[in-house]
């Protein structure tokens, strides 16, 4: 095993994150990335409470400071290895992979895997340094927290594919017997109380799942609750969502790809090359708009920082800003532009025929339409990993005590 991303569940628990994945690496144990931490309440825990934490858990961590910082960024024996930056006028810690040509691969317990180019991360190196020197095995195995069970999300799943199986199913009762129109209409009515039964069913959840989390939210510090709750909502909000907007909508891309080119060669062709190059554009062109946005988001904070005084720093953010909105409505544009270039092609490879044209316009938008919805629902996925190490700490685990213990 390599090394996984752990993010980290506290506002200043990089340090734990990235000993989590220091861990990982020496014991080639996934389960490290939900062993306990210890609260954190002002400083970020410092270089001995790591080098114990990790002691406590079976991993011997040595700590250095680097005066000259290619003496250690050369030698390959020394990766992976925990390091100290600062950016922004604060210090977090990152894990440093490996070196790659041009600069290196860094896991960051805050915003995810980085690439970091040479002259870059030593305008942010610190020196410091914590090295793995060895693992015994000693720690129990730790149990993933499961704040939404296993059947809950099957049922959630299911419930969210019944309204377009119901659907679909009535359109193909209209194509291909429509005798039975009554039994279509039927179809039709199903999939609309299928929708009702399904919000029912959502808010139901909710409502049980705040019944049981919400209250560990509240915090006599409001800096505190605010952030607590603003967590609380973003994994509650890709947890109960998420998955099942993901399948519902392979479902539907799924079963309109095939029945809309069904028997139609040309447009089978043509939703199969938009299916490929929209995949590649979200490979391609959405790590470059992850890293616009962040770049906008450190002109912001460093304009912030000035009071707003600082011209300069305006005149950064603006530019910065108008080349993110480009990039993202170029990105956006591509899926509709692709979709009359096929049916342009689809035009060209049938005959003439307005009608011909405009139904492959509208079959490609709807296939980018799906698309599109996948993509945003692994993208909320990917914020349920993001969240759950910190829903765990704050909610999960006090809420499992509380029962435990009779309250």
């Amino acid at each position: 095993m390599g090394t996984e991303l752990v993010y980290q569940s506290q506002g200043n628990g990089c340090g734990y994150a990235c000993v989590k994945m220091a861990l990982i690496h020496s014991s080639k144990r996934r389960d490290f990335a939900f062993a306990p931490e210890r609260p954190i309440a002002g400083q970020a825990p410092s270089f001995a409470d790591l080098s114990a934490y990790a002691a406590n858990l079976g991993l011997k961590l040595s700590g250095y400071k680097v005066w000259d910082p290619r003496a250690v960024l050369i030698h390959r024996s020394y990766y992976p290895f925990i390091a100290i930056i600062k950016e922004d006028g604060l210090l977090h810690a990152v894990y440093v992979v490996k070196r790659q040509r041009g600069g290196f691969k860094v896991l960051d317990p805050a915003k995810g895997v980085r690439k970091m180019g040479e002259a870059e991360f030593l305008s942010v190196f610190d020196g410091r340094i914590l090295i793995e020197e060895g693992y015994e095995e000693i720690a129990p195995r730790f149990r993933r927290a499961k704040p939404v069970g296993a059947l809950a999300r099957i049922a959630g799943s299911l419930i969210s594919i019944l309204p377009s199986s119901l659907l679909l199913a009535g359109l193909l009762v209209l194509s291909f017997a429509s005798s039975f129109g009554y039994a279509a209409i039927g179809l039709f009515l199903a999939s609309l109380l299928a929708v009702m039964g399904g919000r029912a069913y959502l808010l139901s959840s909710l409502r049980r799942f705040d019944d049981s989390y919400i209250r560990y939210a509240s915090c006599s510090d409001p800096k505190r609750r605010k952030e607590k709750f603003a967590h609380y909502q973003r994994y509650k909000g890709a947890a109960f969502a998420c998955l099942p907007a993901l399948l519902s909508s392979l479902f539907e891309l799924c079963f309109a790809a095939i029945f809309l080119s069904f028997g139609d060669p040309h447009l089978g062709l043509s939703i199969g090359a938009m299916i490929l190059l929209l995949c590649l554009k979200q490979l391609a062109v959405n790590p470059n708009i992850k890293r616009k946005e962040k770049e906008v988001e450190r002109l912001e904070e460093s304009y912030l920082a000035s009071n707003g005084d600082s011209a300069e720093a305006l005149a950064s953010l603006r530019r910065g800003a108008d080349s993110y909105s480009r990039l993202v409505l170029a990105e956006k544009a591509f899926g509709p532009l692709l979709a009359l270039c096929l049916s342009c092609l689809c035009l060209l490879s049938s005959g003439f025929s307005p009608e011909r044209f405009l139904f492959a316009a509208m079959s490609l938008l709807l296939i980018s339409t799906c698309l599109d919805r996948c993509f945003a629902a692994s993208e909320g996925l990917r914020k349920v990993k993001e969240e759950e190490n910190y829903f765990a700490l704050n909610f999960y685990w006090p809420s499992r005590e509380d029962r435990e213990s009779g309250q």
